[in-house]
């Protein structure tokens, strides 16, 4: 049984991390995030990039923008 999360950082990830090891004893598996950006290039500003793996993320002195995916949700859970 498991779940994944994103975390709003590296520091984010590390205190939510250790908060579960100490007080549930949790064994926690953390991995790269899978999850695609697409970059806009200044040199070429009508194609967009997509990138899918941190280490090949573009240096972002060549970026124009990043953009990320996001949704509009409704979480709906028992009162």
């Amino acid at each position: 049984l498991g779940f994944r999360c994103g975390f709003l950082g590296l520091l984010h990830m590390d205190v939510f991390r250790l908060r579960l090891q100490q007080e549930h004893h949790a064994e926690i598996i953390i991995t790269s995030p899978t999850v695609p950006y697409q970059a806009r290039m200044k040199k070429k500003a009508e194609e967009l990039a997509t990138v899918s793996n941190p280490s090949l993320f573009p240096d972002p002195s060549e970026v124009q923008e990043f953009l990320e995916p996001f949704i509009l949700a409704t979480i709906i859970v028992p009162s």
